[in-house]
């Protein structure tokens, strides 16, 4: 049966359409890029996706588009749909026809799938039945799975998953363990003995000749050319790396003599780098604790600042990142921290923090308040990097039945879940900026 391109074939426009396309097009999309489904649809797909992920696994995407395609219109009908009309249950033969069509679409990956299109013709959906009407339901469908793959909630637009967008924000911050690379057997070498038997020798030679350059640049008489370099020093120089040299050849045959045991010995330095490696990187995937909570949140400003000042210049927009959480050094009391892109327009050029201090300081309590409903008392005694002073105000604070409300310490309420802190990101926009 021959296939139709979905992207050949557009469903009648429509005022909402029409609102749609332009609002496609202001941000550069083409017009239908990413098809709506609401409500009870969105259920629908919804309900799918644990069989999407097991198609997309078999490589079988072609059948299960087309499948769930024909139950959609089954279940939902051409628009207008026909009050009076309920389709009917499909018989064998027609079940026997849909499998043997499913049968030419297997092994196709996702972007095969979307580039064949639907091949599978609706079985007894209705006087009303179209292809153009077919082939905008399966797009739709193929849009919505490519789009919402990952996401947990019942929106559109496309979304990437939260592991590999933290791999990506991780190696922005260099904070991936770099996997080492082993080394070339003279490219050890050369490390290893570059210290003791070459810089020394090179670090004098260069000095003296430096210094002479430097004497003639100095002086307004016309270049002495007997205080430039001699051509011996210049050999003296650059004999230190050719083979006729004393100490090149030295170095070459100590490398050729050791070579085994030098080989034996970078195996061994790159097998260590790569278990201290490996450690690293099973580490970041164990619980964390206390310690390297404090280390992240010590560091918060250091990676999250590039990152404000992207959104400043990508948005145009002032923006500020606000961080709570229990402070580890402080004894697990809430904390804040603060990031903030964008200046006033004034001679002063300051930034939200500094030009309403009385404002921010107010902010900030108001949002460690908050903070201290979202952790426990265990959680924050949790996140407390134990020490002998600690320990012994902890068994203290054991024994009283709370914690007195304040800035800092309040009684707090068990979150949702376990969260290392709290992020709140503002950008305001040109129009809304007021004072700035």
């Amino acid at each position: 049966m021959p296939k139709v391109k979905a992207t050949k074939l557009k469903p009648k426009a429509t005022k909402a359409g029409k609102t749609r396309a332009a609002r496609h097009a202001s941000k550069g999309k083409p017009d239908s890029r990413i098809p709506f489904l609401l409500d009870d649809k969105i259920d629908f797909c919804m309900e799918l996706r644990s069989t999407w992920q097991d198609a997309v696994k078999d490589e079988t995407v072609g059948s299960f588009y087309n499948k769930s395609t024909n139950d959609f219109l089954l279940q939902f009908g051409y628009p207008p749909r026909l009050m009076d009309w309920k389709p009917d249950s499909w018989d064998e033969d027609d079940l026997n026809r849909l499998d043997e069509d499913d049968e030419e679409d297997d092994g196709l990956d996702e972007d095969d799938a979307q580039e064949a299109g639907p091949s599978t013709r609706p079985l007894q959906c209705g006087p009303a039945d179209t292809e153009e009407e077919l082939d905008a339901a399966w797009k739709k469908i193929i849009d919505w799975f490519r789009n919402n793959r990952n996401s947990t909630g019942a929106g559109t637009g496309r979304v990437k998953t939260a592991s590999a967008l933290s791999k990506q924000f991780d190696s922005i911050v260099d904070m991936v363990p770099v996997k080492p690379r082993c080394q070339h057997e003279d490219q050890y070498f050369s490390t290893k003995y570059y210290e003791p038997m070459v810089k020394a020798l090179f670090n004098s030679h260069f000095e003296v000749i430096s210094l002479m350059w430097q004497a003639s640049q100095c002086s307004s008489d016309p270049p002495d050319l007997t205080a430039l370099p001699s051509e011996d020093d210049v050999h003296a120089l650059a004999a230190i790396i050719f083979e006729d040299d004393t100490l090149f050849a030295r170095i070459y045959n100590d490398w050729l003599q050791d070579y085994r045991t030098l080989k034996e010995e970078v195996d061994d330095t790159y097998d260590k780098d790569m278990d201290q490696y490996c450690k690293l990187v099973e580490a970041a995937n164990e619980e964390k604790t206390p310690e390297y909570y404090d280390r992240m949140w010590s560091q918060a400003a250091y990676f999250l600042y590039p990152f404000a000042e992207h959104l400043q210049k990508k948005l145009g927009a002032c923006v500020s990142i606000l961080l709570t959480a229990p402070v580890g050094e402080n004894r697990g009391a809430i904390g804040m921290k603060s990031i903030h892109a964008g200046t006033m327009s004034n001679v002063r050029s300051l930034k939200w923090n500094d030009a309403n201090w009385d404002g921010f300081k107010a902010m900030e309590a108001s949002f460690c308040r908050f903070g201290g409903q979202c952790y426990t008392q265990e959680q924050r005694a949790a996140c407390i990097i134990q020490t002998a002073a600690t320990t012994s105000e902890l068994d203290l604070a054991g024994k009283q039945q709370s914690l007195s409300p304040g800035f800092a310490r309040v009684d707090a309420l068990p979150p949702a879940g376990p969260s290392p802190g709290l992020v709140t990101l503002i950008a305001l926009s040109p129009s809304d900026a007021g004072a700035f």
